[in-house]
């Protein structure tokens, strides 16, 4: 996992720090139509601390004058029932940029 200077300089990035350390960040990119929330990643010993929820809440603040309608999110498959308790439906399967053997569950948020 890599966020690049092009990325901060292009997309909506944010970090959740407590206790001068790194807990969780999200990284979310939109383009024309296309929106995709590209990581939403918690550090294992801080996940159960509601920092995920965190996160989300400041990402649904952050892209609300986007007029963003929805959003995919290639999620990791152990982060799925996460996502699904927000209100995101499946709606297939994406090959991992990182394992070519490994499928993530594709699914699509609909900003209400």
């Amino acid at each position: 996992m890599k966020v690049s200077e092009q990325d901060i300089q292009r997309d909506s990035i944010f970090i959740f720090e407590e206790d001068d350390s790194i807990k969780g960040f999200y990284h979310f990119r939109a383009v024309g139509e296309e929106a995709e929330l590209v990581w939403l990643f918690i550090k294992p010993a801080s996940i159960g601390k509601g920092i995920g929820k965190s996160l989300w809440q400041h990402l649904m603040n952050t892209i609300k004058g986007m007029h963003i309608q929805e959003f995919i999110i290639k999620s990791d498959p152990h982060a799925e029932e996460f996502y699904l308790r927000l209100g995101a439906k499946r709606i297939g399967l994406a090959k991992s940029t990182v394992n070519e053997h490994l499928q993530l569950p594709l699914l699509k948020y609909k900003i209400e």
